[in-house]
């Protein structure tokens, strides 16, 4: 006869073990966030920077000369979805709603097309003060 294991746990234990728990699945989190390493922060960068997720740009005003100066070129469209596939937060929609990921990874893709556009009006505005 097998005897039946049975333990109390009191309030004050069954909060420490919520909070416990919480800290372990937070601790699990940042490990599939960073799963990549932060030795290839920087080539996510660079990924982020080419495919047009992220743009550099430097804005001073109280410069003399160029106020705004886009350092970003034009985005390769082509690499966009392949860099959203490789963040976790972006996989991870995409593996539990594939189609709802594909409608918002294209709109995503769109509206980065667009912030890089208006950036580059605004070298346009800002070069044009200078004159």
């Amino acid at each position: 006869m097998k005897k039946k294991f049975e333990m109390s746990i009191s309030e004050s234990d069954k909060k420490l073990l919520v909070i416990f728990l919480a800290i372990c699945l937070l601790a699990a989190s940042y490990f599939f966030v960073f799963s990549k390493g932060m030795s290839k922060a920087q080539t996510e960068e660079q990924l982020a920077v080419e495919c047009g997720y992220w743009n550099n740009f430097r804005f001073n005003p109280a410069a003399e000369g160029n106020k705004f100066s886009l350092d970003s070129k034009a985005p390769k469209s082509e690499g966009y979805q392949d860099f959203l596939n490789g963040e976790v937060r972006y996989n991870a929609l995409k593996r539990a709603n594939p189609a709802k990921a594909d409608r918002l990874f294209a709109l995503n893709e769109q509206e980065a097309m667009e912030r890089y556009d208006y950036l580059k009006k605004l070298v346009d505005v800002y070069a044009a003060e200078k004159e």
